[in-house]
């Protein structure tokens, strides 16, 4: 049965559509987990920024697009800049022979590898974890 997630990433809007979702997603999230930690406020943000507290608002609820500028302004005031990486849209499908095989083991142990996702059938956001196995 497809799901909603296979629809979606089966034409290439669906998938430009859900990329740029994900990665603004993940963006807004860190913005949000820096404001947190920093315990600082949006409006204190705007005014190191030199912009509303409304743009901040905007930038941070999705109704304004972020642009690299805007991310890196952003992230300026945090004294941060980006690291970039990209995990796979489809996780890549490999038999346990392959597994067993590409996989290290530590004493008695073999590590194997698992993904979990919120959205249904979605690939992981780090499909590329391990954990020991008894």
């Amino acid at each position: 049965m497809q799901t909603a997630f296979d629809r979606l990433i089966a034409t290439p809007e669906g998938r430009e559509a859900y990329c740029y979702e994900a990665t603004a997603t993940g963006v807004r999230e860190l913005i949000w987990k820096l404001l947190d930690e920093r315990g600082m406020s949006q409006g204190e943000l705007a005014q190191q920024m030199g912009v509303t507290a409304g743009r901040v608002s905007q930038l941070l609820d999705g109704r304004a697009n972020l642009t690299l500028a805007t991310i890196a302004k952003t992230l300026s005031v945090f004294g941060c800049v980006l690291k970039v990486d990209v995990d796979p849209l489809i996780p890549v499908q490999r038999s346990e022979e392959e597994w067993n095989r590409i996989v290290p083991t530590i004493g008695n142990h073999r590590i194997e590898r698992f993904t979990h996702s919120v959205m249904d059938s979605a690939p992981a956001a780090n499909s590329n974890n391990y954990a020991l196995a008894g």
